[in-house]
């Protein structure tokens, strides 16, 4: 029986890439993960923990999503007398390739794919769903 991922859902603010230079595997067992690890190194140790302490089908992937226009950051990112960006959110919006900010429905596609049988062979990434934003150099 094929069991499906959990994705988990990480702030840009929160979320760092793993460095891939001078990353050694060690055993979850020997080694407890410390609690205050970055996303994307807690998703790929639990990831190994899970898939070799209890079953190799678990999956463990989680979603780092970009600057999304919420309730909560709406007036950070827009004046709320004329709605139009603020220096933070022109900031940003310059650094985003797509040029926007992200919606909901923008997560639904990587969630379903995850949840999917397409990614049986996938455990351990944090997917950017960011607009091009972590792959920006500035160029």
């Amino acid at each position: 029986m094929q069991m499906p991922s959990l994705p988990s859902v990480h702030s840009p603010v929160g979320w760092q890439q793993a460095p891939s230079v001078g990353v050694q595997r060690v055993s979850p067992q020997l080694v407890p993960a410390p609690p205050k690890l970055p996303p994307a190194t807690f998703t790929q140790w639990l990831a190994v923990h899970m898939a070799q302490v209890y079953a190799p089908e678990i999956r463990v992937n989680a979603l780092a999503p970009g600057f999304f226009l919420t309730e909560q950051n709406r007036f950070l990112l827009t004046d709320e007398a004329t709605g139009e960006l603020t220096p933070r959110g022109r900031t940003i919006l310059e650094h985003t390739p797509m040029g926007r900010f992200g919606s909901p429905e923008d997560l639904i596609g990587s969630v379903l794919w995850l949840l999917s049988p397409a990614s049986a062979f996938v455990t351990g990434v944090v997917l950017p769903i960011d607009g091009g934003f972590s792959a920006f150099s500035g160029v």
